[in-house]
Protein backbone atom coordinates (compact mmCIF):
# COMPACT_ATOMS: atom_id res chain seq x y z
CA UNK A 1 0.00 0.00 0.00
CA UNK A 2 1.28 3.47 -0.87
CA UNK A 3 0.52 6.72 0.92
CA UNK A 4 -2.18 7.75 -1.57
CA UNK A 5 -4.09 4.50 -1.13
CA UNK A 6 -3.76 4.94 2.62
CA UNK A 7 -5.19 8.47 2.49
CA UNK A 8 -8.14 7.15 0.48
CA UNK A 9 -8.83 4.49 3.11
CA UNK A 10 -8.61 7.02 5.92
CA UNK A 11 -11.06 9.27 4.11
CA UNK A 12 -13.47 6.32 3.88
CA UNK A 13 -13.00 5.75 7.62
CA UNK A 14 -11.32 2.39 6.96
CA UNK A 15 -8.79 2.75 9.76
CA UNK A 16 -6.63 -0.12 11.01
CA UNK A 17 -5.95 -0.65 14.73
CA UNK A 18 -2.19 -0.47 14.16
CA UNK A 19 0.18 1.00 11.55
CA UNK A 20 3.91 1.05 10.92
CA UNK A 21 5.04 4.01 8.82
CA UNK A 22 8.67 4.05 7.71
CA UNK A 23 10.81 5.71 5.07
CA UNK A 24 12.49 9.02 4.30
CA UNK A 25 9.65 11.27 3.14
CA UNK A 26 8.84 13.31 6.25
CA UNK A 27 6.25 15.49 4.51
CA UNK A 28 4.05 12.51 3.67
CA UNK A 29 4.47 11.16 7.21
CA UNK A 30 3.04 14.41 8.54
CA UNK A 31 0.29 14.55 5.94
CA UNK A 32 -1.00 11.05 6.75
CA UNK A 33 -0.70 11.57 10.51
CA UNK A 34 -2.67 14.80 10.19
CA UNK A 35 -5.35 12.98 8.17
CA UNK A 36 -5.62 10.32 10.89
CA UNK A 37 -5.82 12.94 13.61
CA UNK A 38 -8.55 14.87 11.79
CA UNK A 39 -10.56 11.68 11.31
CA UNK A 40 -10.14 10.21 14.78
CA UNK A 41 -9.66 13.02 17.29
CA UNK A 42 -12.76 15.13 17.80
CA UNK A 43 -12.42 18.79 18.73
CA UNK A 44 -12.24 19.45 22.45
CA UNK A 45 -11.11 15.90 23.30
CA UNK A 46 -7.53 15.89 22.07
CA UNK A 47 -6.14 15.97 25.61
CA UNK A 48 -7.83 12.64 26.31
CA UNK A 49 -7.77 10.92 22.91
CA UNK A 50 -4.44 11.88 21.36
CA UNK A 51 -1.01 10.79 22.63
CA UNK A 52 2.38 11.35 20.98
CA UNK A 53 5.21 9.32 22.51
CA UNK A 54 8.93 9.18 21.78
CA UNK A 55 9.72 5.52 21.16
CA UNK A 56 13.44 6.07 21.72
CA UNK A 57 12.82 7.23 25.30
CA UNK A 58 9.57 5.88 26.77
CA UNK A 59 9.37 2.24 27.94
CA UNK A 60 7.15 -0.17 26.03
CA UNK A 61 4.94 -0.45 29.12
CA UNK A 62 3.97 3.21 28.65
CA UNK A 63 3.14 2.60 24.97
CA UNK A 64 0.94 -0.41 25.82
CA UNK A 65 -0.73 1.55 28.61
CA UNK A 66 -1.59 4.37 26.20
CA UNK A 67 -2.85 1.91 23.61
CA UNK A 68 -5.07 0.15 26.17
CA UNK A 69 -6.66 3.39 27.37
CA UNK A 70 -10.29 3.77 26.34
CA UNK A 71 -11.39 6.91 24.43
CA UNK A 72 -13.31 9.69 26.19
CA UNK A 73 -16.58 10.80 24.56
CA UNK A 74 -15.44 9.41 21.21
CA UNK A 75 -15.31 6.16 19.23
CA UNK A 76 -11.51 5.99 19.00
CA UNK A 77 -8.28 7.47 20.21
CA UNK A 78 -4.97 7.97 18.41
CA UNK A 79 -1.56 7.00 19.81
CA UNK A 80 1.52 7.94 17.76
CA UNK A 81 4.91 6.46 18.67
CA UNK A 82 7.66 8.39 16.91
CA UNK A 83 11.20 7.03 16.54
CA UNK A 84 9.96 3.48 17.13
CA UNK A 85 13.45 2.02 17.47
CA UNK A 86 12.12 -1.46 18.27
CA UNK A 87 11.44 -1.95 14.53
CA UNK A 88 15.03 -1.28 13.48
CA UNK A 89 17.79 -3.86 13.11
CA UNK A 90 19.86 -4.65 16.20
CA UNK A 91 17.34 -3.05 18.57
CA UNK A 92 17.18 -6.37 20.46
CA UNK A 93 20.66 -5.68 21.83
CA UNK A 94 19.17 -3.16 24.25
CA UNK A 95 18.99 -4.39 27.83
CA UNK A 96 15.57 -5.74 28.74
CA UNK A 97 14.27 -5.43 25.18
CA UNK A 98 13.26 -9.13 24.98
CA UNK A 99 10.68 -8.68 27.72
CA UNK A 100 9.50 -5.41 26.18
CA UNK A 101 9.20 -7.05 22.78
CA UNK A 102 7.04 -9.81 24.27
CA UNK A 103 4.84 -7.21 26.00
CA UNK A 104 4.30 -5.36 22.73
CA UNK A 105 3.73 -8.59 20.79
CA UNK A 106 1.04 -9.56 23.29
CA UNK A 107 -0.76 -6.27 22.66
CA UNK A 108 -0.37 -6.52 18.87
CA UNK A 109 -1.88 -10.00 18.88
CA UNK A 110 -5.10 -8.49 20.30
CA UNK A 111 -5.03 -4.73 19.63
CA UNK A 112 -7.77 -2.62 21.20
CA UNK A 113 -10.33 -1.84 18.42
CA UNK A 114 -10.95 1.65 19.81
CA UNK A 115 -7.27 2.63 19.54
CA UNK A 116 -5.35 3.51 16.40
CA UNK A 117 -1.71 2.86 17.28
CA UNK A 118 0.84 4.29 14.83
CA UNK A 119 4.58 3.58 14.89
CA UNK A 120 6.81 5.81 12.77
CA UNK A 121 10.43 5.21 11.79
CA UNK A 122 12.50 7.60 9.67
CA UNK A 123 14.53 5.34 7.42
CA UNK A 124 14.66 1.57 7.18
CA UNK A 125 13.07 -1.10 9.36
CA UNK A 126 13.84 -4.78 9.76
CA UNK A 127 11.11 -6.78 8.03
CA UNK A 128 12.45 -9.97 9.63
CA UNK A 129 11.45 -8.89 13.13
CA UNK A 130 8.41 -10.45 14.81
CA UNK A 131 7.08 -6.97 15.64
CA UNK A 132 7.06 -6.08 11.94
CA UNK A 133 5.15 -9.26 11.05
CA UNK A 134 2.72 -8.69 13.93
CA UNK A 135 1.82 -5.22 12.65
CA UNK A 136 1.55 -6.59 9.13
CA UNK A 137 -0.88 -9.26 10.31
CA UNK A 138 -3.19 -7.02 12.37
CA UNK A 139 -2.78 -3.70 10.59
CA UNK A 140 -0.87 -1.99 7.79
CA UNK A 141 2.84 -1.43 7.05
CA UNK A 142 3.41 1.55 4.76
CA UNK A 143 6.68 2.67 3.21
CA UNK A 144 7.17 6.39 2.51
CA UNK A 145 10.10 6.60 0.05
CA UNK A 146 11.28 9.93 -1.34
CA UNK A 147 9.12 10.85 -4.31
CA UNK A 148 10.97 11.02 -7.61
CA UNK A 149 10.22 11.16 -11.33
CA UNK A 150 6.62 10.51 -12.30
CA UNK A 151 5.49 10.04 -8.69
CA UNK A 152 6.84 13.47 -7.77
CA UNK A 153 5.27 15.11 -10.83
CA UNK A 154 1.92 13.50 -10.00
CA UNK A 155 2.18 14.81 -6.43
CA UNK A 156 2.86 18.37 -7.64
CA UNK A 157 0.00 18.18 -10.14
CA UNK A 158 -2.42 17.03 -7.44
CA UNK A 159 -1.35 19.75 -4.97
CA UNK A 160 -1.99 22.35 -7.67
CA UNK A 161 -5.38 20.83 -8.54
CA UNK A 162 -6.37 20.85 -4.86
CA UNK A 163 -6.07 24.63 -5.08
CA UNK A 164 -8.40 24.80 -8.07
CA UNK A 165 -5.74 25.26 -10.75
CA UNK A 166 -3.94 23.32 -13.47
CA UNK A 167 -0.24 23.41 -14.31
CA UNK A 168 1.18 23.00 -17.80
CA UNK A 169 3.72 20.20 -18.17
CA UNK A 170 6.74 22.43 -19.02
CA UNK A 171 5.88 24.59 -15.99
CA UNK A 172 5.68 21.51 -13.77
CA UNK A 173 9.05 20.24 -15.02
CA UNK A 174 10.72 23.61 -14.44
CA UNK A 175 9.23 23.92 -10.95
CA UNK A 176 10.55 20.53 -9.85
CA UNK A 177 13.93 21.08 -11.48
CA UNK A 178 14.38 24.53 -9.93
CA UNK A 179 13.09 23.81 -6.42
CA UNK A 180 14.21 20.19 -6.11
CA UNK A 181 12.54 17.16 -4.55
CA UNK A 182 11.97 18.56 -1.06
CA UNK A 183 8.19 18.41 -0.61
CA UNK A 184 8.18 21.09 2.09
CA UNK A 185 9.86 23.56 -0.30
CA UNK A 186 7.63 22.52 -3.20
CA UNK A 187 4.51 22.93 -1.08
CA UNK A 188 5.60 26.45 -0.12
CA UNK A 189 6.30 27.38 -3.74
CA UNK A 190 2.98 25.94 -4.96
CA UNK A 191 1.13 27.90 -2.28
CA UNK A 192 2.98 31.09 -3.18
CA UNK A 193 2.41 30.67 -6.93
CA UNK A 194 -1.30 29.87 -6.58
CA UNK A 195 -1.84 32.80 -4.21
CA UNK A 196 0.03 35.21 -6.48
CA UNK A 197 -1.89 34.16 -9.61
CA UNK A 198 -5.26 34.80 -7.97
CA UNK A 199 -8.14 33.81 -10.27
CA UNK A 200 -5.91 32.61 -13.10
CA UNK A 201 -6.71 28.93 -13.68
CA UNK A 202 -3.68 27.68 -15.61
CA UNK A 203 -0.06 27.97 -14.45
CA UNK A 204 2.32 28.48 -17.36
CA UNK A 205 6.08 28.21 -17.72
CA UNK A 206 6.43 32.01 -17.74
CA UNK A 207 4.51 32.18 -14.45
CA UNK A 208 6.95 29.73 -12.88
CA UNK A 209 10.12 31.37 -14.20
CA UNK A 210 8.93 34.82 -13.07
CA UNK A 211 8.15 33.66 -9.53
CA UNK A 212 10.77 30.97 -8.92
CA UNK A 213 13.58 33.33 -9.97
CA UNK A 214 12.86 35.28 -6.79
CA UNK A 215 13.72 32.32 -4.56
CA UNK A 216 17.09 30.99 -3.40
CA UNK A 217 16.60 27.73 -5.31
CA UNK A 218 15.50 29.58 -8.43
CA UNK A 219 18.59 31.80 -8.43
CA UNK A 220 20.94 28.84 -8.16
CA UNK A 221 19.08 27.13 -10.98
CA UNK A 222 19.36 30.23 -13.18
CA UNK A 223 23.05 30.57 -12.34
CA UNK A 224 24.01 27.05 -13.38
CA UNK A 225 21.71 27.42 -16.39
CA UNK A 226 23.60 30.54 -17.50
CA UNK A 227 26.95 28.77 -17.08
CA UNK A 228 25.73 25.77 -19.04
CA UNK A 229 24.56 28.06 -21.85
CA UNK A 230 27.93 29.89 -21.87
CA UNK A 231 26.32 33.18 -20.78
CA UNK A 232 29.26 34.12 -18.58
CA UNK A 233 28.37 37.77 -17.97
CA UNK A 234 24.86 36.82 -16.88
CA UNK A 235 26.31 34.13 -14.61
CA UNK A 236 28.64 36.66 -12.94
CA UNK A 237 25.75 39.08 -12.34
CA UNK A 238 23.61 36.31 -10.84
CA UNK A 239 26.47 35.18 -8.64
CA UNK A 240 27.01 38.75 -7.35
CA UNK A 241 23.29 39.02 -6.62
CA UNK A 242 23.29 35.77 -4.66
CA UNK A 243 26.40 36.74 -2.68
CA UNK A 244 24.86 40.12 -1.86
CA UNK A 245 21.82 38.29 -0.48
CA UNK A 246 24.07 36.30 1.82
CA UNK A 247 24.34 33.03 -0.11
CA UNK A 248 27.48 31.17 1.12
CA UNK A 249 30.25 31.23 -1.55
CA UNK A 250 31.02 27.53 -1.03
CA UNK A 251 27.39 26.58 -1.66
CA UNK A 252 27.42 28.47 -4.96
CA UNK A 253 30.75 26.87 -5.84
CA UNK A 254 29.37 23.42 -5.07
CA UNK A 255 26.38 23.96 -7.39
CA UNK A 256 28.60 25.22 -10.22
CA UNK A 257 30.97 22.25 -9.89
CA UNK A 258 27.99 19.88 -9.76
CA UNK A 259 26.66 21.31 -13.02
CA UNK A 260 29.96 20.79 -14.84
CA UNK A 261 30.23 17.29 -13.39
CA UNK A 262 26.72 16.47 -14.63
CA UNK A 263 27.48 17.82 -18.09
CA UNK A 264 30.64 15.70 -18.24
CA UNK A 265 28.71 12.60 -17.17
CA UNK A 266 25.98 13.31 -19.72
CA UNK A 267 28.54 13.76 -22.48
CA UNK A 268 30.16 10.46 -21.56
CA UNK A 269 26.83 8.62 -21.65
CA UNK A 270 25.92 10.24 -24.98
CA UNK A 271 29.17 8.94 -26.43
CA UNK A 272 28.14 5.46 -25.27
CA UNK A 273 24.85 5.75 -27.15
CA UNK A 274 22.51 6.41 -24.21
CA UNK A 275 19.17 8.08 -24.98
CA UNK A 276 17.86 11.08 -23.02
CA UNK A 277 15.55 8.87 -20.95
CA UNK A 278 18.35 6.40 -20.24
CA UNK A 279 20.63 9.24 -19.12
CA UNK A 280 17.97 10.56 -16.73
CA UNK A 281 17.51 7.09 -15.26
CA UNK A 282 21.25 6.33 -15.05
CA UNK A 283 22.09 9.63 -13.30
CA UNK A 284 18.83 9.72 -11.30
CA UNK A 285 17.94 13.14 -12.69
CA UNK A 286 14.57 14.75 -13.20
CA UNK A 287 13.76 14.52 -16.95
CA UNK A 288 13.82 18.32 -17.29
CA UNK A 289 17.27 18.55 -15.68
CA UNK A 290 18.56 15.72 -17.89
CA UNK A 291 17.23 17.50 -20.97
CA UNK A 292 18.91 20.79 -19.96
CA UNK A 293 22.22 19.08 -19.18
CA UNK A 294 22.12 17.30 -22.52
CA UNK A 295 21.57 20.59 -24.35
CA UNK A 296 24.24 22.39 -22.31
CA UNK A 297 26.83 19.64 -22.66
CA UNK A 298 26.88 20.29 -26.41
CA UNK A 299 28.24 23.79 -25.70
CA UNK A 300 31.47 22.37 -24.27
CA UNK A 301 34.09 19.89 -25.38
CA UNK A 302 35.09 17.11 -23.00
CA UNK A 303 38.39 18.94 -22.47
CA UNK A 304 36.47 22.14 -21.60
CA UNK A 305 34.46 20.33 -18.93
CA UNK A 306 37.46 18.56 -17.44
CA UNK A 307 39.37 21.86 -17.27
CA UNK A 308 36.36 23.60 -15.69
CA UNK A 309 36.23 20.99 -12.93
CA UNK A 310 39.97 21.38 -12.33
CA UNK A 311 39.52 25.15 -11.98
CA UNK A 312 36.58 24.66 -9.60
CA UNK A 313 38.81 22.47 -7.41
CA UNK A 314 41.51 25.15 -7.42
CA UNK A 315 38.89 27.78 -6.55
CA UNK A 316 37.54 25.65 -3.70
CA UNK A 317 41.05 25.38 -2.20
CA UNK A 318 41.68 29.12 -2.69
CA UNK A 319 38.43 30.13 -0.96
CA UNK A 320 38.85 27.69 1.94
CA UNK A 321 42.47 28.70 2.58
CA UNK A 322 41.77 32.45 2.39
CA UNK A 323 43.93 33.19 -0.66
CA UNK A 324 41.83 36.23 -1.53
CA UNK A 325 38.40 37.82 -1.46
CA UNK A 326 35.90 35.01 -2.27
CA UNK A 327 33.80 37.28 -4.51
CA UNK A 328 36.82 38.33 -6.56
CA UNK A 329 38.15 34.77 -6.80
CA UNK A 330 34.77 33.44 -7.95
CA UNK A 331 34.30 36.16 -10.55
CA UNK A 332 37.75 35.51 -12.04
CA UNK A 333 37.00 31.77 -12.09
CA UNK A 334 33.66 32.26 -13.85
CA UNK A 335 35.18 34.57 -16.45
CA UNK A 336 37.93 32.02 -17.09
CA UNK A 337 35.25 29.47 -18.03
CA UNK A 338 34.24 31.46 -21.12
CA UNK A 339 35.92 29.02 -23.48
CA UNK A 340 35.82 30.03 -27.17
CA UNK A 341 33.18 27.97 -29.06
CA UNK A 342 34.61 24.72 -30.35
CA UNK A 343 37.86 25.18 -28.43
CA UNK A 344 39.59 22.75 -26.13
CA UNK A 345 40.43 23.92 -22.64
CA UNK A 346 44.15 23.27 -23.03
CA UNK A 347 44.26 25.93 -25.75
CA UNK A 348 42.63 28.60 -23.60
Amino acid sequence: MNYQQLLTKIEKNEIAPVYLFYGEEKFLFQEVLEALKNKIVTSGCSDFNYDVLDGSEVPVARIVEAANTLPVLAERRLVVVKEAEMFRSRSAEKSGSKDEEKMLLDYLSRPLPSTCLVFTVEGKVDARKRLYRAVQEKGEVVNFPLLKGKALSAWVKKRVEQRGKRIEFPALQYLVAAVGENLFLLENEIEKICTFLGDKDIITLSDITDLISKTEEGNIFRLVDAIGERKTEKAVLLMREMLNWGEPPLKILFMIARQFRLMLQVKGLLEKGFSEKQIARELQLHPYVAQKCLQQSRNFSRANLEEALRRMLELDIAVKTGQGDPVYLMEIALLSLNFPPGSHARNV
